[in-house]
């Protein structure tokens, strides 16, 4: 006998449906018109006998976080490119003069002061670093060039260099901006050192 709720087939002689329990036959148009309709435990509950229902807690699933360090390397690398900077759209590092800038790439740094034009050719931008390279020896010139790399320094290495994000860019120019200061600091103790010594 067909069920005519689910439709599932059924032998002969069965009262209720073997697959969702409900009447058969006579009893279920009985039930239809005479009574509540016949509901089975899984329409009641939606479980099997005996489930016991996961709390919220266990239900929620986070979504595994996505870094680099669980990712192949070409992959990485090609993440970190689709990646976007708050505020400031595609990462454009690298790309030359004709690329955006950030507001993070702006800004002074004493990366002017580490000596040889070591920043510039760090940096992508060779024909600087060999200006840095000649001027340092002559102290007028280098202290041009110091407060030039100190004005545009963070845009040319933005523009010069490929960096993974702009977290990537910070933590480098942090680091240049730290040693340029032990530098001129170097710098003017050892001219102090000179001035004393030549003054004897």
């Amino acid at each position: 006998m067909k069920c005519p709720a689910c439709g599932a087939s059924n032998g002969p002689g069965r009262s209720t449906c073997s697959s969702c329990m409900r009447p058969l036959g006579n009893q279920a148009q009985a039930e239809s018109s005479s009574g509540p309709k016949y509901r089975s435990w899984t329409e009641e509950s939606g479980k099997r006998p005996g489930y016991v229902a996961p709390s919220p807690s266990e239900m929620r699933q986070e979504e595994p976080q996505i870094s680099a360090q669980n990712l192949d390397p070409a992959v990485a690398q090609e993440y970190y490119r689709q990646q976007t900077m708050s505020g400031y759209g595609e990462n454009s590092s690298g790309m030359g003069a004709a690329a955006g800038v950030p507001a993070d790439a702006q800004g002074f740094t004493a990366a002017g002061c580490v000596p040889f034009g070591l920043f510039a050719f760090a940096n992508g931008q060779v024909a600087l670093g060999i200006v840095g390279l000649i001027v340092c020896w002559i102290p007028v010139v280098s202290t041009l060039y110091a407060l030039y790399i100190g004005q545009k320094g963070k845009e040319l290495a933005w523009q010069g260099r490929r960096f993974n994000d702009i977290n990537q860019f910070n933590d480098t120019m942090s680091a240049w901006n730290i040693a340029g200061w032990i530098c001129l600091f170097l710098d003017k103790i050892l001219y102090v050192i000179f001035v004393i010594g030549g003054g004897d």
